[in-house]
């Protein structure tokens, strides 16, 4: 995943990501829990 500045998030590709990882990644990617839920 890439941000509009460039920056590049990387997700890991497991069946199950650990919940603080997903966390940090959308942190990093200035993503909110809830605006990533409702795109799920």
């Amino acid at each position: 995943m890439q941000r509009f500045d460039g920056m590049v998030i990387v997700f890991p590709d497991h069946k199950e990501i650990d919940r603080w990882t997903l966390k940090d990644a959308l942190k990093d990617a200035e993503i909110d829990e809830a605006e990533f839920l409702k795109n799920i």
